[in-house]
């Protein structure tokens, strides 16, 4: 099998095909992933598979190989001539028609097939246990890797020993469905199960020692006497302590098995994690209760699915979290029923429901002070019943003002209706009024209210340029495509700046909102004058209400903020809140980027970052901090990078994987503050559950600019809870949890992100 999956295909039927094939005596190899991770793919976590790695002409695992544990054995996989398409792809090493040189444990697992195939040729009657012990006990030792962390459980394949040597014992660990180990956080104690198996003889008086690497972590019982019986697996249970939670939570054991004649070894990784079913207020885990509501109506459970039913409200960074759903009862022909769960200062939940027309679908809803009467509002979005227009119902204090926008009349509209659900607002004016309206940045042709009559300076109507626009309401409730930048505005700024005729101006994708921005409705960037790398930098502010575009020359030594994408800057002191700081990015190749960050004021800083791997590409930048190192995280095909503007640099593994055809599934990473020991640290939530297992986690840099992955922070999914993205309540960032009680009522549950408390 030359394919793989992540946890979310990983069906019970999946693994009941694979337990049958067992049964009949059927080999099942498969190839073990190119994502150069440990975490196992699916199905090499199966215990009735042979899972294959590849190695090199070096006889190291190759770069991209998956490996570890889960992973049995490696075969060659790198420059292997292997079939390949005739009709539509050309081969472009090889040079011969329907075959090409190709890298992969794709081409490696068919080796081991080969191999296993010509075993059952040789010996008919040979069991499934026999092959494994046959080629796993004559399997050789890897050479030096590309990585010291790199191995496969057992080593090379070795076909002419395999063939002629059957062993007297093989004894082995099974790790397959060992990779996640609760533990208490009050106590620090674990315990987990690991099978020891002969796989062709009986064998008396077997001595098993369990070690882990980390000095940090102690067992009860490193060594115990076992008797066993040829295909009968025999489970040992190993108990321990962890000592200091700051520890890394993927963490190596060792297992060694000792007989008379022979000695026995195996490794791999397990992953550390909080088990929260069993924490409360004392371990720092706060509960509080969703009023009068049923757990239906917010999370949905079935079989082994489960998801929330809710949405997260866009608001003002650092606010508390605002969630909506909608419970079909409340829905009827003419309206939409909208349910809004808000904290309140009980230290509990509530829902409480607004009215609106009938939409056919909410897409999101935005809260703001949208006409500024110091009383906050909510914006519904969505598509409106006969799917045809985009709605836009403001919710205000004593009135509800409903807008259509016909998207459909605007041909080739390069945003879609999700697109638009991340409008920043800004201000104009509406029946006497000074009403936010969305606002975009994008590229597309000047709308022909805002073009100019003189044929000399008109533009041509299909012509495309970058245009900051903005929905313009009517009385009649309908929004117009309208365009902020246009002809006239930027005539208006080529006199003020005093821009020669031969030089271009341009106005620059706007700023990252922020809450100040966003309540004040007006929209700050740069105007750029000149070609190239001679450019020079303006600040702009338009106050859309007063007609106004104010002007502050800004002071930038670089070209790189013109036309590249900018990047958020949290703010490490306002824990949730945006910096008034850009940053402006620029890849110049697959390995390199290169960060502008920008004060509103001007100033600026400029550095570059690699990988400096090839293979290693950036993928793009997880999150920017202002601390004092300026830190940021990136995110790469095999890692997450830390880098910082004093040079310290650091990598962890990211876990990934694309072997299922067609379809990427990754990590989900976003950026957070982790309070360690009172000093806040750049880090990234990640979110494993896609890949493998029900596992939360945090990568935080430490004060010597090293990624770590606390076991503190790495906590275990309950089974009745669904996790939502961390948020920032009372100050710190924080896992948020919404579960399902005994008595069907609902509760959330929320850890802080803190560290070393």
């Amino acid at each position: 099998m030359s394919i793989g999956w992540p946890a979310i295909i990983h069906t019970p039927k999946m693994k009941n095909v694979l337990k049958i094939a067992a049964e009949k005596n059927i080999p099942v190899i498969v190839a073990a992933g190119n994502n150069n991770k440990e975490i196992p793919t699916y199905p090499c976590t199966e215990e009735n598979v042979i899972c294959v790695g590849a190695f090199d002409n070096q006889g190291s695992v190759t770069e991209f190989s998956n490996f570890g544990g889960k992973v049995d054995i490696s075969a060659p996989g790198e420059s292997i001539v292997s079939l390949y398409p005739t009709e539509s792809v050309e081969s472009r090493v090889l040079r011969i028609k329907g075959y090409e040189v190709k890298n992969g444990t794709s081409q490696a697992a068919p080796f081991v097939a080969a191999i296993a195939a010509s075993i059952k040729l040789a010996y008919p009657n040979i069991s499934y246990d026999e092959l494994k012990a046959r080629l796993y006990s004559t399997a050789k030792s890897e050479t030096s890797s590309h990585d010291k962390d790199k191995f496969t459980q057992y080593g090379r394949v070795s076909m002419k020993d395999a063939l002629t040597t059957k062993p007297e014992e093989f004894i082995a660990a099974n790790f397959k469905n060992l990779l996640e180990v609760n533990y208490s956080v009050t106590s620090g104690k674990f315990t987990f199960p690991v099978d020891i198996k002969s796989y062709v003889s009986d064998v008396e008086n077997v001595e098993v020692e369990i070690a882990f690497e980390s000095s940090d972590i102690e067992l009860n019982s490193a060594a115990l006497k076992i008797d066993l019986y040829k295909g009968d697996p025999k489970k040992i249970l190993v108990e321990g302590k962890i000592n200091d939670q700051l520890m890394d939570s993927n963490q190596l054991v060792k297992v060694t098995i000792k007989t008379e004649n022979n000695t026995f070894k195996n490794k791999t990784k397990v992953v550390f994690s909080r088990d929260l079913s069993f924490e409360n207020e004392s371990t720092g885990l706060i509960v509080e209760k969703v009023e009068d509501t049923a757990y239906s109506e917010l999370l949905y459970f079935r079989g082994t699915s489960k998801t929330s039913r809710i949405k997260r409200l866009k608001t003002n960074y650092g606010s508390l979290p605002e969630y909506f759903t909608m419970k079909s009862k409340l829905q009827s022909e003419d309206s939409t029923v909208i349910s809004i769960l808000k904290r309140t200062k009980e230290s509990s939940w509530i829902l409480d429901d607004i009215k609106t027309r009938r939409y056919h679908s909410v897409i999101r809803i935005f809260k703001n002070d949208m006409d500024h009467d110091g009383v906050d509002d909510y914006v519904v979005y969505g598509v409106l019943s006969g799917e045809r227009q985009l709605g836009y119902s403001y919710v205000l204090k004593n009135e509800i003002l409903d807008f259509e926008f016909s998207i459909l009349d605007y041909e080739n509209f390069p945003l879609s209706a999700d697109d638009l659900s991340n409008s920043s607002f800004i201000n104009t004016q509406y029946k006497n009024k000074t009403l936010k309206v969305p606002s975009f940045y994008t590229r597309y042709r000047l709308t022909e209210e805002d073009n100019v009559d003189d044929l000399l300076d008109r533009v041509d109507e299909e012509s495309t340029a970058n245009y900051l626009y903005y929905l313009d309401p009517n009385d009649s409730g309908i929004f117009s495509l309208r365009v902020l930048n246009s002809p006239r505005v930027m005539d208006e700024l080529k006199t003020q700046l005093n821009v020669m005729p031969w030089q271009n101006l341009d106005l620059e994708k706007p700023f990252n909102v922020t809450t100040s921005s966003q309540n004040s409705g007006n929209i700050s960037g740069l105007v750029s004058t000149g070609d190239e790398f001679n450019k020079s930098y303006t600040r702009y502010t338009f106050t859309h209400t007063d007609k106004e575009m104010k002007l502050e020359a800004v002071d930038i030594p670089f070209a790189y903020a013109s036309e590249n994408s900018s990047v958020l800057v949290w703010n490490m002191t306002t824990l949730g809140e945006v910096s008034d700081m850009t940053n402006f990015v620029v890849q110049p190749s697959r390995e390199m980027a290169r960060s502008l960050m920008v004060q509103r004021d001007g100033e600026s800083i400029f550095k570059e970052f690699s990988t400096n791997n090839y293979s290693d590409p950036i993928f793009g930048i997880i999150g920017s901090y202002d601390d004092q190192e300026h830190s940021h995280l990136l995110e790469g095909r095999y890692f997450v990078h830390y880098q910082n503007h004093s040079g310290q640099k650091s990598k962890l593994r990211i876990n990934r994987e694309s072997s299922f055809p067609g379809v990427q599934f990754a990590e989900t990473l976003s950026p957070v503050v982790v309070q360690d020991r009172g000093v806040p640290r750049a880090g990234a939530f990640i979110n494993s559950t896609l890949i493998f297992g029900s596992r939360l986690y945090t990568m935080v840099a430490d004060e010597f600019g090293v990624l770590k992955r606390p076991a503190q922070l790495s906590v275990e999914i309950p089974g009745q809870c669904v996790h939502l993205s961390p948020e920032v309540i009372e100050e710190s960032y924080q896992y948020l949890l919404l579960c399902r009680e005994r008595d069907n009522s609902v509760v959330f549950k929320r850890l802080p992100l803190v560290i070393g408390e």
